[in-house]
């Protein structure tokens, strides 16, 4: 009887084990019999590719480029990888993506967005099908091109605020050292921003919501710890295939980590929008029906007014504008030497709820003031670490950064640029406005060219729900197709040059002769950056305020900065660049 008892047990539970399992592992074969056409390296068993690939995202993005130029050479479109059981597929030219980025039926996130979804909800990053579309709508207005002419306004003056600030309290605090002279006649100075973040903002930087947030964020403010914290552990959750088994993460001690993190991103949401709801009264009578003036956060209080949004909805779209742009803080320098401390405080309100309105993380990443050579010239000078610890994931800052970067290593471009700023602004005090940055044809060109060759977002991803044809080759449905920027702007099929920096890429004429979509620094098609009109002219803005003011150079070559591929494009070095004050500048 016994016997008769566990045998059934067994049918039972192998029937369900086949109910359950088999459709998988039907698809599963599916895909694998289909992937088999697509260029990739040789795969291991149950990881595939995972363990080919090093956990250092500056060794990854290495690695990967050199499988996808080795793929490019052998004549495919395609890239294959497999991890665990997850078929990843990158295409690696505009012919190839084209299938894909116009599809109005293949708009679903990939499963790595998952990860985010506890906090950022269905939110405009992470939603499709018709809530992505109702959002996608809605929330247009809010880059409206009469918004972006007020944006360029604040821009210019938080720009004015901030040379300002370099110019005299740099110089101020930092006179001399045996090593590097800072002083007021040279204004040369040197900053060596930390890899890891966006480390100054703008003192009474006003938000896109319309709401001030006068609390200082400083280097450990819980709310920055966490956003660290979430984006690392995303990262590391993606790459490594034990981790989705839920037991071992959760056995880890990091699911309680990113629950913790969430937990903090949440509280502090859910305070800055019940701060503008105190608000919304006053707001509402003033502007809000005029939604192309209406400050974002207004906007959505105005569609839960209409009972079109809830006040879930109403915390996934400040999450998630947060999280695709930036997060910033303020942070305090210091340096021991013989026990006499030099310190400079920088004051600031470092909170961005969305795309920037005022030159926020600007300089984000070029502000420890040589503090970092220092450490290195020997023991008698202390360097505070946990001082320079901070978090910034803005994709703008970041294009900033790197565009700097390609000036500072680019002198005779960079001799140009600054001809032509001085050309359309003079000496004088002339206001940025749109028209003139418009003008900037050649300055558009270096921007350009560094998106193309460090773009800020180094992959997008989409599951696809359908097979389809894409390079020639179909890809199965199921599958995290990787739109990738760098690997499809590093092309040496499509840029020749497509290692070095050459402005020359985007004169008309070698434009018209590529593939639209080999130049996607915002993405493209549908699910476009909704924000990519606001980050040119920000960053466009940015450039020409600092050119105006300085001249760049480093001591460094370009290809000695390696990019490392994380949430955005990080250098592993920072940017060591040395700013020299322009003798022009007022």
């Amino acid at each position: 009887m016994a016997t008769l008892v566990q045998l059934l047990f067994l049918l039972v539970f192998t029937f369900f084990c086949y109910v359950r399992f088999w459709p998988y592992i039907v698809e599963l074969r599916r895909r694998r019999k289909i992937a088999a056409n697509i260029a990739g390296p040789t795969t291991s068993p149950l990881l595939g590719n995972a363990l080919q690939f090093s956990r250092n995202p500056f060794e990854f993005l290495e690695h990967l480029l050199r499988l996808a130029n080795e793929a490019v050479q052998s004549g495919e479109h395609l890239l294959r990888l497999w991890v665990a059981d997850k078929l990843v597929v990158f295409p690696l030219d505009g012919e190839a993506l084209k299938p894909m980025i116009e599809s109005n039926t293949e708009l679903v996130k990939g499963r790595d967005y998952d990860f985010f979804r506890p906090w950022l909800g269905d939110g405009l990053l992470t939603s499709s099908g018709n809530k992505w579309k109702s959002r996608r709508k809605m929330l247009t207005p809010a880059f409206h091109f009469k918004m972006l002419q007020e944006f360029v306004s604040v821009f210019d003056t938080e720009s004015k605020v901030l040379l300002t600030f370099f110019v005299r309290e740099f110089s101020k605090k930092f006179l001399s050292s045996s090593w590097i002279t800072l002083r007021t006649p040279t204004a040369r100075w040197i900053f060596c921003p930390s890899s890891s973040a966006a480390l100054l903002t703008l003192s009474a930087v006003r938000t896109a919501m319309g709401v001030k947030v006068n609390a200082q964020i400083k280097h450990d403010s819980p709310y920055v710890t966490a956003v660290e914290k979430v984006t690392l552990l995303g990262f590391e959750y993606s790459i490594t295939p034990f981790y989705w088994l839920q037991p071992v993460w959760y056995a880890s001690g990091k699911a309680q980590e990113t629950k913790n993190a969430v937990e903090v991103l949440k509280s502090f949401t859910e305070k800055v929008v019940k701060e503008r709801r105190a608000n919304y009264s006053r707001v509402k009578k003033v502007d809000l029906h005029d939604k192309k003036k209406a400050a974002f956060l207004d906007m959505l209080l105005e569609m839960q007014y209409d009972n079109k949004l809830s006040d879930e909805g109403i915390r996934e779209e400040v999450d998630t504008f947060m999280f695709a742009d930036d997060t910033t803080c303020d942070t305090k320098y210091h340096m021991d030497h013989n026990e006499n401390e030099v310190s400079s405080g920088v004051s600031t309100t470092g909170f961005f709820v969305i795309y920037q309105e005022a030159l926020a993380s600007v300089y984000n990443l070029f502000v420890i003031p040589y503090c970092q050579f220092l450490a290195a010239r020997g023991p008698g000078w202390k360097f505070h670490r946990e001082a320079t610890r901070a978090i910034g994931h803005d994709t703008t800052s970041t294009g900033i950064g790197w565009t700097l970067w390609c000036l500072a290593t680019h002198p005779d471009v960079q001799e140009k640029a600054i001809e032509e700023v001085d050309s359309i602004f003079g000496d004088g005090e002339m206001r940025i406005t749109i028209d003139s940055l418009q003008q900037l044809k050649y300055v558009e060109r270096c921007i350009k060219e560094a998106m193309r060759l460090f773009a800020p977002v180094p992959h997008v991803q989409r599951q696809l729900k359908n097979d389809i044809l894409m390079g020639g080759k179909i890809v199965p449905r199921g599958t995290n197709c990787i739109i990738s920027p760098i690997l499809v702007h590093r092309n040496l099929k499509v840029f020749p040059n497509a290692n070095d920096f050459d402005v020359d890429n985007f004169l008309p004429e070698r434009i018209a002769q590529r593939h639209p979509y080999s130049y996607i620094p915002f993405s493209a098609g549908p699910r476009n950056c909704i924000g990519q009109k606001f980050a040119l002219l920000e960053e466009k803005t940015v450039i020409v305020s600092i050119l105006r003011a300085f001249t760049m150079k480093c001591n460094l070559k370009l290809a000695e900065n390696r990019c490392g591929a994380q949430v955005v494009l990080r250098p592993e070095q920072g940017f060591p660049i040395i700013f020299e004050r322009r003798q022009t500048y007022p």
